[in-house]
C-alpha cells in the first residue's frame, strides 16, 4: 500500500482543518495519472472516501452531543439518474420586448437558489403526461404575466445596475428518469447533496453561454412517482414569490383558464427615495468601498467543502419546552433589564435563539468573549410598509433582521435575553427602517455580514399546492454549501405537526493546537498580504508507501511537527484575522485558537519555507534548518504614500468600473471542464525558436527585442495569453485591449533585498496588455516582449509605488487571464523522514479565467512545464486545439 497525503489546503490555506488526511482506500497504481490529472482529486478527498484525519482539540458541549446522538440523513447516494432531453421553452405568445427595473433589494440577491418537491405516484398521470403540463403551463405563464423569467439579466451601464431584459429568451426544461423508486431513494424530508441530481445542473454545458433565469426538472422515478426541481435566479423572485409562482403554475397544468389572482411584478414600488436619505444604523451590512470587506465576507461567500449536514428535528414538544424556558428565565431575571414582555416568546423567536445560542457556543473561546455575534434572520416585509405590500407581489420583499450580542452575554445572560434580541430586531423592521435600508444600498455597493444567517421556509405552504397529480409529499431545498447558514424547514412527517426541521452545515474539523503556550500578540499584516483575496486553493503530495512509516505514523509526526512549529516560530498561523479598527487594516491575533492557514498569512513561496520546516520537525530535528523571516514590516507603505507609477492592473472600489469589472478571482463558475496541457522541455525550446524566428522576421523597430527576453517562463506564458486570447477574440472587441497578469517574486528586486526566508506575501502581478487585433497580427515575439517588459517594469520604485496605492486605495487585481506558478518552487524536493514526495497536484480551482503552470515531474531533470486549465465545456476543445496547433 502507498500513502497519499492530502494537505488542505497548500499553497492558500495549508491544513485548514489543522490535520493532513491519510487515504487508505486506494493505492496510487489505481489512481489513474496523478502527474497529469490534478483535477480528478477535488472530489475524492471529501466523506466518505477519507478514513483517517490528525485528531486534536475538539469542540465539546451539549451542540456536539446533540449532534452525535442524531442518525445521519439515510438517502442512497448514486439516485441513477439519466438526462432524458433539454430545452429551452418559450412563451406561447410572443409579448413586447421590454426592460424590467429591478429594486435595490432584488440587486442584492443575485445567486441562485431552488427546492425539489417528491410527489407519488399517480396512475392518471404518469410522468411523461406531468411533464407535458408542466410545460405547457410554464408557456402560458410566460406569455401572461412572467415574461421577466424567461429573460435575461442585464447591466445597465448608464444606471449602474442590473435590469432584466424581457427578450423570450426562455426558460431551461430538463426531464430525466432515475432507476430507483422513492422509497429505494430513502428520507425525502431533509434536504441532502445526492438531490443534486434531480435539479438542473451544469447548463452551461447544456446551453452555452446563456444563463436562463429559470430553469425547471422533471424526473421519473421507476415507481411512477416524480420529483420537480426548480432552480432560479433569485433577482427575480423571493421565497413568497416563488410560493405565488408555484400556485400560478399548479393553476395552469389544471387548464384553469385565469389565474387565482394576479402577480403584482412592479419593482418600482421599492424605489429609493429622491434624494436617497439613510436615517437608520445599518450594522448589518458591509460597504465594499471599506477594506474592512476582505475578511468579513458575506453569509453566502464563506462557502466550505468539508461540511457535515444534519437535519435536527424540533417537534411541537421541543418548542413548547423553549418558550416556557424562555418564560422562566424572564421571570427569574433580577435586573429590570433582562424583563421582558411574553409576547416575544414565539414560536420562531424561540427556535432563533436556541439556534443562535448553539451556533455561538459552538465557535466562542474566551478570548473572544467580547467580541459580538450577530445574528439574521429574515422579515418580510409586505405588511409591514406603508402603505401595505399587495400580498401577491412576486419581488424580492424580505429584508434582513438582526440581534447582536457579544459571545460572553450569550454565554452567560438568561435564554430570554436571546429571545428579546430576535424580536427586538423584527420589531425595528418598520416602514421607516425598510426605507433607509432601500436608500443605503442606492448609496452603496455591499453586502449583509453576520456570523449566522437563518432562511426560513417554515411557514410557507408549499406542501399544500394543488397540482392535477396531488400534493406534494415534501419539498426541500437544493443542499447549500454554506456553514454560516441554517434553514428552518416545517416537518411534514406526521399531519397537523407543528415541529420544524433545522437544516445546519458544521465543519467537520479538528484543531492543533501550539505545544506550548506563547505570548498573545497582534502581528502587523503588510499591504500585499492585506490584498490577498479570501479564496481558499490547495495541493496535494504524494508519497510512496515506506515500510518503516505506516500511514498512522506519518500522521503522528505531522500532528507533533504542527504543534512544534505553531510554539516556536508560526503561532500567527493558529491565530485569527482580526479587523483594526483604528488604524483600518487587519492584523492577526495570535490567540493560539489553532492552525488555520490564510492566504494573507503567506504566499506559495513562503509556504514552501514553511513545509521545509515541517520536514524538519517530523524528523525530529532540535532545531530548524533556518529561522522564518515573519516581520511585515519590511513592506511598510512610506510615509507619507506616493503613487509614482500608473498600475493599470489594479481596480480601485471607489471607482465606477469595478461593478462591472470583477476580480478574477470573484469570476467563479461551477461548469467548468479542466485539463492539464503538457509541454515537454523540447516544446519549450520550440517556442524559444518561433519567439526568436518572429523576432529575426520583424521588419518593424517596435517588433525587435532582446533575445535575452526569451526565457522558458515568457515564451510560455505568452503562448497561453495568445491562445486565451484567440478562443475569446471576435470583430466587436479586436480594438480592445487584453490584459495578461502573472506573478513576479519581489525577494530580490527590492532594495534592500528582503531575505530569501521573509514568509510574507511577495508576489505582485506583472502585466502584459495588447490589443487583440494585435495578439492575432503580430508576431509572436511581440508578446515575448510584453510579457518581459511587464516582469521588467516590477523594480524597488514600482513595488514602493504598488504598495502605497495599496495604501491609498482599496482595490482589487483585474485582467483577462492570470498566470499563477508553482513551476520552480521545489516541492518535490522537500525531504520528510519517509522520503520525498513523487508529485504535488492542486487541488482543482473553478475560475475559468486562472491558469496553474506545474512542474513536470515525470522523468529525473524533465524540465517541461504542465498548464493547468478550467474551462467551459464548449471552450475547451478550441483551447486545446490551438494550444498544440500554435506550437508548430
Amino acid at each position: 500500500m502507498e500513502t497519499l497525503i492530502h494537505q488542505k489546503c497548500l499553497p492558500t490555506h495549508f491544513l485548514q482543518n489543522s490535520s493532513s488526511f491519510v487515504l487508505k482506500s486506494k493505492t496510487l497504481s489505481k489512481l489513474y495519472s496523478f502527474q497529469t490529472k490534478p483535477s480528478e482529486f477535488g472530489s475524492i478527498f471529501a466523506p466518505p472516501h477519507v478514513v483517517k484525519c490528525v485528531k486534536a482539540n475538539t469542540n465539546s458541549g451539549p451542540w456536539k452531543k446533540m449532534l452525535e446522538s442524531l442518525p445521519r440523513i439515510a438517502t442512497h447516494d448514486d439516485l441513477k439518474v439519466e438526462l432524458q432531453n433539454a430545452s429551452m421553452v418559450v412563451p406561447v405568445e410572443v409579448t413586447e420586448r421590454r426592460s424590467m427595473f429591478l429594486s435595490n433589494i432584488d440587486q442584492s440577491v443575485n445567486i441562485y437558489c431552488g427546492a425539489i418537491g417528491f410527489f407519488s405516484a399517480i396512475p392518471n398521470f404518469p410522468p411523461d403526461l406531468i411533464a407535458k403540463k408542466l410545460e405547457f403551463g410554464l408557456k402560458r405563464l410566460l406569455a401572461e404575466h412572467y415574461d421577466f423569467l424567461a429573460g435575461r439579466l442585464k447591466w445597465d451601464s448608464k444606471q449602474g445596475r442590473l435590469e432584466i431584459d424581457c427578450n423570450l429568451a426562455g426558460v431551461g426544461f430538463i426531464t430525466a428518469s432515475s432507476k430507483l423508486s422513492l422509497e429505494e431513494v430513502g428520507d425525502l424530508q431533509s434536504p441532502n447533496t445526492a438531490f443534486e441530481q434531480l435539479a438542473p445542473q451544469n447548463w452551461n454545458e447544456l446551453w452555452p453561454k446563456d444563463q436562463p433565469l429559470f430553469i425547471m426538472q422533471v424526473t421519473a422515478f421507476k415507481c411512477g412517482g416524480v420529483s420537480v426541481a426548480a432552480v432560479y435566479n433569485h433577482t427575480t423572485l423571493d421565497g413568497y414569490g416563488c410560493m405565488i409562482f408555484l400556485e400560478h403554475l399548479a393553476s395552469m397544468t389544471a387548464d384553469s383558464p385565469d389565474l387565482p389572482y394576479p402577480p403584482v411584478n412592479n419593482r418600482h414600488l421599492l424605489d429609493a427615495r429622491t434624494p436617497p436619505h439613510v436615517t437608520e444604523k445599518h450594522v448589518e451590512f458591509i460597504d465594499l468601498g471599506r477594506i474592512a470587506y476582505a475578511s468579513t465576507p458575506s453569509v453566502f461567500i464563506s462557502k466550505a467543502d468539508n461540511l457535515e449536514r444534519k437535519n435536527l428535528l424540533l417537534t411541537a414538544e421541543d418548542i413548547e419546552k423553549l418558550k416556557k424556558q424562555a418564560t422562566v428565565s424572564a421571570c427569574i431575571s433580577d435586573t429590570k433589564g433582562n424583563k421582558f414582555a411574553s409576547s416575544v416568546i414565539t414560536s420562531f423567536n424561540v427556535v432563533a435563539a436556541h439556534t443562535w445560542r448553539c451556533m455561538a457556543l459552538l465557535r466562542s473561546n474566551k478570548e473572544e468573549s467580547e467580541t459580538p455575534s450577530t445574528f439574521l434572520f429574515p422579515v418580510n416585509i409586505r405588511a409591514r410598509l406603508r402603505p401595505r405590500f399587495p400580498p401577491s407581489y412576486t419581488g424580492n420583499a424580505l429584508v434582513n433582521g438582526y440581534g447582536m450580542a457579544t459571545y460572553k452575554e450569550i454565554a452567560k445572560k438568561p435564554f430570554a435575553y436571546l429571545v428579546e434580541k430576535i424580536a427586538a430586531g423584527a420589531k425595528r423592521v418598520k416602514d421607516k427602517y425598510i426605507r433607509s435600508v432601500i436608500d443605503w444600498r442606492e448609496l452603496h455597493n455591499g453586502y449583509v455580514f453576520g456570523d449566522v444567517m437563518i432562511t426560513s421556509w417554515w411557514k410557507l405552504p408549499f406542501i399544500d399546492l394543488k397540482c392535477p397529480w396531488g400534493k406534494p409529499l415534501s419539498i426541500v431545498p437544493i443542499a447549500h454549501q454554506w456553514s454560516n447558514l441554517v434553514i428552518l424547514m416545517p416537518d411534514n412527517r406526521e399531519v397537523e405537526s407543528k415541529g420544524v426541521n433545522v437544516l445546519v452545515e458544521v465543519q467537520n474539523a479538528s484543531m492543533v493546537v501550539p505545544l506550548d503556550v506563547t505570548e498573545r500578540r497582534s502581528m502587523f499584516l503588510s499591504n500585499i498580504d492585506q490584498s490577498v483575496s479570501n479564496i481558499y486553493c490547495g495541493g496535494i503530495l504524494f508519497f510512496s508507501s515506506n515500510p518503516n512509516f505506516p500511514p498512522d505514523l506519518i500522521t503522528k509526526k505531522l500532528e507533533c511537527g504542527l504543534k512544534r512549529l505553531l510554539a516556536e516560530h508560526y503561532d500567527f498561523l493558529a491565530g485569527r484575522l482580526k479587523w483594526d479598527s483604528k488604524q483600518g487594516r487587519f492584523e492577526i491575533d495570535c490567540n493560539l485558537a489553532g492552525a488555520v492557514y490564510n492566504h494573507k498569512a503567506f504566499d506559495g513561496i513562503g509556504c514552501m519555507v514553511f513545509m521545509e520546516h515541517l520536514a524538519s520537525m517530523s524528523a525530529d530535528s532540535p532545531d530548524l534548518p533556518y529561522p522564518p523571516t515573519n516581520t511585515r514590516h519590511l513592506l511598510d507603505a512610506r510615509t507619507p504614500s506616493c503613487v509614482t507609477q500608473k498600475h493599470v492592473e489594479l481596480i480601485d472600489l471607489g471607482s465606477t468600473l469595478h461593478a462591472s469589472t470583477p476580480s478574477i478571482f470573484i469570476s467563479k463558475t461551477d461548469n467548468l471542464q479542466r485539463k492539464n496541457l503538457l509541454l515537454t522541455a523540447e516544446d519549450i525550446e520550440n517556442l524559444k525558436k518561433q519567439a526568436m524566428v518572429s523576432t529575426c522576421i520583424s521588419d518593424t523597430k517596435e517588433d525587435k527585442f532582446d533575445s535575452g527576453v526569451i526565457t522558458s517562463f515568457n515564451v510560455v506564458a505568452a503562448h497561453t495569453w495568445r491562445c486565451m486570447a484567440s478562443l475569446k477574440s471576435n470583430k466587436e472587441n479586436s480594438e480592445k485591449p487584453s490584459t495578461f497578469l502573472f506573478p513576479v517574486n519581489i525577494r530580490a528586486r527590492l532594495r534592500p533585498r528582503l531575505p530569501p526566508s521573509y514568509i510574507g506575501n511577495t508576489l505582485v502581478n506583472g502585466y502584459g496588455m495588447a490589443m487583440y487585433k494585435e495578439i492575432a497580427e503580430k508576431p509572436y515575439a511581440y508578446l515575448v516582449g510584453k510579457i518581459a517588459e511587464g516582469a521588467k517594469r516590477v523594480k524597488d520604485e514600482y513595488i514602493r509605488s504598488l504598495i502605497d496605492w495599496r495604501e491609498l486605495h482599496n482595490g482589487y487585481v483585474h485582467g483577462d487571464v492570470m498566470l499563477t506558478s508553482w513551476w520552480k518552487i521545489p516541492f518535490t524536493d522537500l525531504k520528510f523522514p519517509w522520503g520525498k514526495p513523487l508529485n504535488i497536484c492542486p487541488i482543482a480551482h473553478q475560475w475559468s479565467n486562472l491558469m496553474i503552470l506545474m512542474q513536470d515531474n515525470r522523468e529525473v531533470e524533465n524540465k517541461g512545464v504542465n498548464i493547468y486549465v478550467s474551462l467551459p465545456k464548449e471552450d475547451m476543445e478550441k483551447f486545446q486545439n490551438l494550444f498544440y496547433e500554435l506550437l508548430l
